[in-house]
């Protein structure tokens, strides 16, 4: 499987704690798509090669409540667990990270969109509309008029001005 992982991961208040960081990047990848891990915080850290007391010390960092984070759910917390060592690990909020699209899966859906949707739109539609300009008629040249004569008839001196 693979994970959404925003590079804010990497400037918010995780910064400063990489095996808390690497952690939850791992969660991300393990996850369904509601943000549920069937593991144990204790495996993850054997998958990562984190000694347990540096896993555990992560565990307890994403547990906890943080009131620097920029989420309010859960007072700040990314996961939701009944211990280390519990298996199910509930990542708080996977869905509303899940859900924002980046410029690339926006132009994706953009470009899926006008194949799918549009594009057989426009050719089922039948117009009578021409978008070509007819050719202009030059009305000096209808009164007898030469462009030569327009000219000159237009040249403008500087005390016209």
């Amino acid at each position: 499987m693979y994970g959404k992982i925003f590079k804010s991961i990497y400037y918010g208040s995780l910064a400063d704690v990489p095996p808390a960081r690497e952690m939850m990047a791992c969660l991300c990848v393990h996850a369904d798509k509601e943000g549920f891990v069937d593991m144990t915080a204790k495996s993850i850290g054997m998958i990562l090669r984190m000694s347990e007391k540096v896993a555990r010390g992560a565990f307890d960092t994403l547990a906890a409540a943080d009131p620097a984070s920029a989420s309010e759910a859960e007072e700040g917390r990314r996961i939701l667990s009944r211990g280390f060592e519990v298996r199910g690990i509930q990542i708080v909020n996977y869905e509303a990270y899940r859900k924002l699209q980046t410029e690339e899966d926006k132009k994706g859906y953009m470009k899926r969109y006008y194949q799918e949707v549009l594009k057989p739109k426009r050719r089922n539609e039948s117009t009578d509309v021409n978008f070509r300009q007819p050719a202009s008629t030059n009305v000096r040249e209808e009164s007898g008029e030469t462009e030569a004569e327009a000219g000159e008839s237009e040249v403008k001196t500087d005390k016209e001005f």
